[in-house]
């Protein structure tokens, strides 16, 4: 596990990061609160990540910087529409008018995914991707609660 760098930012909350390899778009990885939650998130614009305990915290943060788990980002119309963490290899859900950026720590497994207009995306999550989930579990936070979340983190931090 690398050296996080750690510090408390002017309006009291908590950030730790670590730059990414200067290969990666990814920029840095940090780890940080916001509002009372824990994030995981690199430098791009949308890639957070809430996790729920510190346990899920380093099991996250071990996938990434191992190139297990990489952030997928999907768009549509150049307006963001979703994130999450998938495993090497996997693709996220592509709908009909989406395109799909899958970010590696180092920068060696980016890919850019578009959907096919003519055929129903193949790329279905699988049961692999169960393994970025720790075996033991807090309860889990609603979708549209962590999208909630992610989207206040974005318009609070969309000035830096």
């Amino acid at each position: 596990m690398p050296n996080f760098t750690r510090k408390r930012r002017a309006d009291g909350e908590f950030e730790a990061f670590v730059r990414a390899p200067r290969s990666a778009m990814a920029g840095r990885l940090s780890i940080m609160t916001f509002q009372g939650n824990l994030y995981v998130r690199m430098g791009p614009p949308h890639t957070f990540y809430p996790v729920d305990n510190q346990r899920e915290l380093v099991f996250v943060v071990r996938h990434i910087v191992r190139e297990r788990a990489m952030f997928a980002l999907t768009y549509k119309d150049n307006a963001w529409t979703g994130t999450t963490l998938v495993n090497r290899g996997t693709h996220p859900i592509v709908r009909r008018g989406e395109v799909a950026y899958v970010l590696s720590w180092s920068g060696r497994f980016d890919e850019r995914i578009e959907s096919a207009a003519h055929r129903r995306p193949s790329t279905r999550m699988t049961p692999a991707d169960k393994a970025l989930q720790p075996t033991k579990r807090a309860p889990v936070t609603s979708k549209s609660t962590r999208r909630a979340r992610v989207q206040r983190l974005n318009a609070a931090t969309s000035g830096r």
